[in-house]
């Protein structure tokens, strides 16, 4: 066995308790497929897609091995080295040195030009790709695999950022089966939240079961946590979806701390499975005993419109060409049923959720609004005291304190 074996496999060892991939290639990549990325660039732009790559050639006899630490544009990073007496490379990666914050997030959406359906998966993504913690110790590892492969003074230690497996910059147009799971997926999220705002349970069932075909993929190490948490965003979905249908509040709230309880003490997948049919029917029972002012079709069509697209710019006018009505009838209906006029009521919601995400999330609250469909966080911060009557800022410090 010679150096480069018995080092490969210590180094193995330690990608194996870290959660980081190795793979063995050969140069060049010539399809989005060929990359192993977890299947990033595959789900973004297409199995087929012709790589722009640059890649090193294999080394030449005789010449000093060069091995290359790369960060890519998804900020995802890499180690490549040249295998002794062979053709091929070693590839270690994807990871992350830490991970990502929402607003590195956006930066990638809007330099790929990420669709919404592509930026939910790509946030997926990112929550399964394995961060090393302390980046400098990490690649003092790297660099005593390859004293140990190549000798001390014997190879050339470089960086290489973004061209090396940077994709073509065109987003593909065609659809292919992939991005039509991402497109469903999306799709019947918006349906559940609709099901639910409506009480509907045999509705949210089905979509619930349309969803389970797209949502539970995992690539991390552990399926059960994977669950847990998708079974906890569910909650949230639950919760809001159930809110907006004018549930009880306190009744909404007991439900949802209730399954989150329940949830965490779930021991194996089965009572995961029994505890999201339970939440669906649950949340949808509690929005259809509420004695409701909310009567009409078209204001709860409304409503469930807005609840699935909060996070864009909503319109009066964009809400009923969807339902197919004029924008004078359903106003004065909104009115009349709501008390609000449609954009008092948008304005409501957005910081409804941006509460829930104060409550429960540690986004800033630059993010937090960007979350909730504005950009201008100073105008967000305006229209929430309007509601709250504290500042983002403080409302959080109110439910971080001890009484809570």
């Amino acid at each position: 066995m010679n150096k480069q074996s018995d080092a490969l496999n210590l180094l193995l060892a330690i990608l194996d308790d870290k959660q980081i991939g190795f793979h063995e290639i050969t140069l060049p990549l010539k399809r989005m497929k060929d990359v192993p990325d977890m299947g990033l660039r595959a789900m973004l732009y297409g199995e087929t897609t012709a790589m722009n790559e640059r890649f090193p050639s294999a080394l030449k006899k005789g010449e000093v091995p060069r091995v290359y630490l790369i960060s890519d544009t998804f900020l995802c990073h890499y180690f490549l080295f040249p295998m002794t007496g062979k053709k091929s490379f070693g590839l270690v990666g994807p990871y992350q040195s830490s991970q990502l914050s929402y607003a590195q997030m956006k930066d990638i959406r809007d330099y790929h030009q990420l669709s919404p359906a592509m930026f939910s998966a790509f946030q997926q993504y990112c929550s399964t790709v394995p961060t090393v913690g302390d980046s400098a110790l990490f690649e003092s590892v790297l660099r005593t695999f390859c004293i140990a492969c190549y000798g001390k003074e014997n190879f050339q230690f470089l960086p290489w950022r973004a061209e090396i497996i940077h994709p073509q910059k065109t987003i593909r147009q065609d659809v292919k089966p992939v991005f039509q799971e991402l497109e469903s997926r999306y799709a019947n999220e918006a349906v559940l939240m609709t099901s639910i705002a409506e009480g509907d349970y045999e509705k949210a069932a089905a979509a619930m079961s349309a969803l389970s075909v797209y949502g539970m993929e995992s690539r991390s190490a552990s399926l059960f946590r994977d669950m847990k948490n998708y079974s906890i965003i569910l909650n949230t979905i639950c919760r809001v979806s159930a809110s907006r249908g004018g549930a009880h509040p306190q009744q909404v709230d007991s439900l949802s701390r209730s399954f989150f309880f329940r949830i965490e003490q779930a021991v194996d997948q089965n009572e995961l499975l029994r505890l999201t049919d339970e939440m669906i029917h649950s949340y949808c029972d509690a929005v259809s005993r509420q004695d409701s002012s909310v009567k009409s079709l078209q204001v709860k069509r409304a409503i469930a419109y807005i609840s699935s697209h909060f996070h864009e710019p909503v319109t009066l006018s964009e809400t009923v060409a969807e339902l197919g009505i004029t924008k004078t009838y359903l106003s004065a209906l909104f009115r009349k049923e709501t008390g609000e006029s449609f954009t008092e009521y948008v304005s409501r919601y957005r910081c409804s959720i941006g509460a829930d995400l104060l409550r429960s999330s540690r986004l800033s609250i630059d993010e937090i609004a960007f979350h909730c469909g504005l950009s201008d966080t100073n105008y967000f911060s305006r229209i929430f005291k309007k509601h709250y009557g504290v500042s983002p800022r403080n409302y959080r410090q109110k439910w971080q304190s001890p009484a809570h």
